[in-house]
């Protein structure tokens, strides 16, 4: 007689579990790569690359050569409106700049203006002396000052000094704690207005007034100890600042050696706010290059929409997706303005090449998008790559799953059969 039973393996759920979480972990990754994936085509490439052609002209026939002495001439005549307008908000009835600036010298006094010749006298002791730098370490100095009676700042070589505050000005340090806080920043600040657009003190190039912020920063990291045998051009880095805030280092010299007065150009704050108006000009056509490219990406898209979500009346409007259609923030508009960017720069440089203007002539806010768009599709293309990697780890797994899966399957068949047999040969 045949056996009754029949003896049957039970298929471990686990594998089937993780072939499971192999292939959802495999679709997801494909789906974030797509994501991250530019879906140009040659439509948008064309686009992309007449808008960088079309903009570089205007940049290169239309927009002015990069002048720091114009830069500097149009920030000056805006330093020295705030100084006035400044004056008469606190009482001045004049509206002469020169009277302003002492009105506003002897309303809002600085101790550390006794330290001048500790500090290099008229002509550098607003770079030197740290308490006339607009920056949050000169915030921090300037409070010093008042609580320690001791100025701080450089010598000639650059080296760290403190020195103390003169008899003659410390009346101007504060009596109590919320005096000397008062002092050290109101006080601070409306000082250094007065001393921005140049202070009584006279230079080549009209009065000594106070290094920008980004100059003012390079001063104060030259005292570290990494940075204060550093050389720029063959000059000690406290002499090359020295001479980038008097105005030399830019400065032409006749035949005869002497410096031509119209050439020298300061970078103190007036200087630094100069090269901000002339970027600012140069960032006109790189502007609508981007505004060009962004246009044309939000109307094709939004067409799209349109199309995708059967828009019959305005109302109907709210079912588009908008993050569809948005110019911002994804792999295609950014390689749209990658290709845009990159050929606006490469007429501008050839138009710099042809002219021989070079320095001049070159864009260099459009060299900086450049730079931009190139450092976010390096961005996508890592983390494109990154994701691959896994996933081939993960399709490597599944197999190797998939693997032990078929030989356990033909165990368990080969196991069955055997078993099937045994039952017969006992009937």
């Amino acid at each position: 007689m045949m056996s009754d039973y029949v003896e049957v393996e039970v298929v471990d759920q686990p594998e089937v579990i993780a072939s499971t979480d192999y292939d959802k972990s495999l679709f997801e990754i494909s789906n974030e790569i797509d994501m991250l994936s530019s879906q140009t085509d040659r439509i948008d490439c064309f686009v992309a690359v007449a808008s960088g052609l079309l903009c570089g002209m205007i940049d290169v026939l239309w927009a002015e050569d990069f002048d720091l002495l114009r830069g500097r001439e149009v920030a000056s005549a805006k330093v020295n409106d705030l100084v006035v307008k400044t004056a008469r908000m606190c009482g001045c009835k004049s509206d002469n700049l020169k009277d302003s600036i002492a009105f506003l010298e002897k309303k809002f006094p600085l101790p550390a203006d006794g330290n001048a010749p500790d500090f290099g006298g008229g002509l550098q002791h607003h770079l030197r002396d740290f308490a006339h730098h607009p920056t949050v370490i000169g915030l921090v100095f300037s409070l010093l000052t008042q609580f320690t009676g001791f100025s701080y700042g450089t010598d000639a070589s650059g080296v760290f000094i403190i020195v103390p505050v003169p008899d003659k000005n410390r009346i101007f340090i504060g009596e109590n704690i919320p005096d000397k806080i008062f002092r050290g920043t109101v006080i601070w600040f409306f000082h250094l207005v007065s001393d921005i657009a140049g202070s009584s003190g006279a230079g080549l190039n009209g009065g000594t007034g106070i290094p920008g912020p980004i100059l003012a920063l390079a001063k104060e990291l030259s005292v570290l100890k990494p940075f204060r045998n550093a050389k720029v051009q063959g000059y000690d880095l406290c002499e090359f600042l020295s001479k980038l805030f008097n105005g030399t280092f830019f400065a032409r010299r006749d035949e005869a050696g002497k410096i031509i007065k119209e050439s020298v150009f300061k970078l103190d704050f007036r200087g630094e706010l100069g090269i901000l108006e002339e970027l600012g000009r140069q960032a006109i056509p790189v502007a609508a290059n981007d505004i060009i490219v962004r246009t044309f990406y939000f109307i094709r898209h939004f067409g799209s929409e349109l199309k995708k979500a059967s828009i019959q009346s305005f109302d109907d409007i709210k079912l588009i997706d908008w993050k569809g259609c948005a110019p911002f923030n994804n792999p295609t508009i950014d390689r749209m303005l990658n290709i845009a960017s990159g050929v606006f720069t490469s007429v501008d440089l050839a138009g710099a090449v042809l002219t021989q203007s070079y320095w001049v002539s070159v864009n260099y806010v459009g060299i900086g998008r450049f730079t931009v768009a190139v450092g976010k599709e390096m961005v996508y293309f890592l983390r494109v790559r990154n994701l691959k990697e896994i996933k081939a780890m993960y399709e490597r797994i599944d197999q190797n799953v998939f693997d032990q899966k078929d030989n356990s399957l033909d165990s368990r068949n080969s196991n069955l059969c055997c078993h099937y047999e045994n039952g017969w040969k006992a009937a």
